[in-house]
């Protein structure tokens, strides 16, 4: 497992353990440095269960360790932690930035908010498709 990958899937499937969107999530781990935790225990962590992570993640953020099965991991959450890297990878192409210049705009945009959000329809479409929609957000923008 690649790092980004790893940290997407950090972020979507601690997003699902705290009933909270990826965004949010996501600016909770830039704000209390989460990603540089798992950057520097990348090579420890990526082999770990979830529920191992999802168990350090909340000592480490709020010092509250709750259990988190990964039978409770949902299917809206593998999907997110499956297809976001492939998104994050057409972003980094795309635009020519780093994987993690890529996996920050992507968080920090509309089209990852409505990827968590069932009723616009995106959960279940291609990464291709989702990145077209991230693609043509950014153009509105300008």
């Amino acid at each position: 497992m690649g790092l980004i990958t790893f940290l997407v899937m950090c972020i979507e499937f601690y997003a699902e353990h705290i009933h909270s969107d990826s965004s949010s999530v996501y600016s909770l781990f830039v704000r209390e440095n989460i990603f540089d935790l798992l950057v520097n225990d990348y090579e420890d962590l990526h082999g770990m269960s979830t529920e191992y992570i999802m168990q350090l993640l909340d000592q480490y953020i709020i010092n509250q360790p709750d259990m988190c099965s990964s039978e409770n991991i949902t299917v809206h959450a593998m999907y997110n932690a499956t297809i976001t890297p492939e998104i994050v990878k057409l972003i980094s192409e795309k635009y020519g930035i780093t994987e993690q210049e890529a996996m920050d705009a992507f968080y920090k945009s509309e089209t990852a908010k409505a990827l968590n959000d069932p009723e616009t329809g995106l959960y279940g479409q291609s990464a291709l498709f989702i990145f077209s929609q991230y693609v043509m957000e950014k153009e509105q923008q300008k």
